[in-house]
């Protein structure tokens, strides 16, 4: 029963309602900001609902097998990390803060070592991917709406845009559709995108479902103009196409989705030009080129942020300040007119929070996470398994690589992601069927 449990074969199968919270949970991943309730300064967002009903129900028999739980190495880097914030709360400037986050922390390190058990049963996984990829195009197709509905006047009660980024300020809408920002609506897209890209190679069409889903995120990521979203994208998606290319000699798919990044970007050019004009047209190429470097608020803020945590870190370097103290400590050395609650790069707010140690088991959580998917990919004969770990090991590269440009630490949807990937090295089953 305890093998059934953790590889959940038996609690998925027949007990149907932890399967249907599970598919309910991947559905509603990308709804951080609509719909949303705000409750005493707080955002209660449907998929953290769902994913406490899923702890709940799952605890009992979680806490009776956890002796027993065959924990890999990553799974013990991650715990460890835990501790290390646990240990530095006593450094802390506002432990309350402190234990509220080191809370979350502990709600995702439980719900990541949950799900990757229970996605380790095919069936599972492949629904859970399929709720994903039918969220996905519908939050894509809400973002078209979003550019399109203030592009031509309509008020922000029907399209849902924060002020920051009405057509107003910068002479075009930028998506974040039901998200809260542009910037983790972007993050957010990587692993759908590498998904439908994997489907796209298995399915063998020049132009299908698939390849108009690239094509919709695509213009989403554009239109949304963070440029880590851009960086990150770029860099894993070269990867990607290059072991396409040598592992799979998947050449005629390679073609489909280099097309689909032409036509993403001929088309979001088109929107601009087409319902804003060419001044904003002229405006997004100067964004994305980062011509406002010394003008916008976006790279002097986080240059800011960098010093002040330079700082902070000098003054704790072991250990740190405890978890969630650089938004308490920050405002007491800095009188910068650009100062943000978070570092905005994650790896250094782990080291002012946690310290180099709490940095280096994250780290360590991280390689092995991924040396352990790896193994299974290399040693996996199945094409198909094969190409859904290569999506999953590129999509949460690209997370990784925008964590230099942003800092949230407690974000369910990255900790599910992590989840199913690593559930790949967790199965059960032979990959080979």
């Amino acid at each position: 029963m305890y093998r059934d449990f953790m590889l959940g074969k038996i609690a998925l199968i027949k007990e149907t309602y932890l399967l249907y919270l599970i598919i309910a949970l991947f559905f509603l991943l990308p709804y951080e900001r609509i719909p949303s309730y705000e409750l005493a300064g707080y955002t209660i967002k449907l998929s953290y609902i769902v994913a406490l009903i899923l702890i709940l129900v799952s605890l009992p028999r979680f806490i009776s097998v956890f002796s027993k739980l065959k924990l890999g190495t990553s799974d013990k880097a991650l715990l460890s990390f835990w501790l290390a914030g646990l240990f530095s709360i006593q450094f802390s400037p506002d432990p309350g803060k402190s234990f509220v986050v080191l809370a979350l922390w502990l709600f995702m390190i439980i719900l990541y070592l949950l799900i990757s058990r229970y996605l380790s049963d095919r069936i599972v996984r492949e629904k859970a991917i399929t709720a994903l990829l039918i969220t996905t195009a519908i939050v894509i197709v809400f973002g078209l709406y979003q550019f399109i509905g203030d592009s031509l006047g309509l008020p922000q009660n029907l399209t849902g845009l924060r002020n920051e980024y009405l057509k107003t300020i910068f002479g075009f809408p930028r998506i974040q559709s039901v998200n809260l920002e542009p910037l983790y609506f972007g993050n957010f897209l990587f692993v759908p995108f590498f998904l439908a890209a994997s489907r796209y190679v298995e399915q063998k069409k020049p132009i299908g479902a698939y390849w108009w889903l690239l094509v919709g995120i695509l213009i989403n990521v554009i239109l949304g103009i963070s440029r880590g979203v851009y960086l990150a994208l770029a860099v894993s998606l070269v990867a990607y196409l290059v072991i396409l290319i040598r592992r799979f000699k998947a050449g005629r798919q390679v073609t489909g989705i280099i097309l689909a990044v032409v036509a993403a970007v001929a088309i979001s050019l088109s929107l601009i030009a087409g319902l804003d004009g060419k001044a904003a047209l002229r405006n997004f190429l100067g964004h994305a080129q980062v011509n406002d470097v010394s003008t916008g608020e976006s790279i002097p803020s986080r240059v800011n942020n960098y010093e002040i945590a330079g700082q902070l870190i000098v003054l704790k370097p072991i250990f740190g300040h405890g978890p969630g103290s650089y938004a308490v400590k920050a405002p007491q050395i800095s009188n910068f007119p650009w100062l943000s609650k978070i570092v905005n790069n994650e790896y250094f707010e782990l080291i002012v929070e946690t310290g180099f140690i709490g940095l280096f088991l994250f780290l360590l959580f991280i390689l092995t996470a991924f040396n352990e998917v790896a193994t299974r990919y290399r040693i996996t004969k199945n094409q198909e398994n094969k190409g859904t770990i290569l999506a999953l090991i590129c999509g949460a590269a690209a997370i990784l690589i925008q964590y230099n440009f942003f800092s949230t630490l407690y974000i369910i949807y990255i900790w599910v992601f992590w989840a199913l990937m690593k559930s790949f090295a967790v199965t059960g089953e032979s990959l080979d069927e």
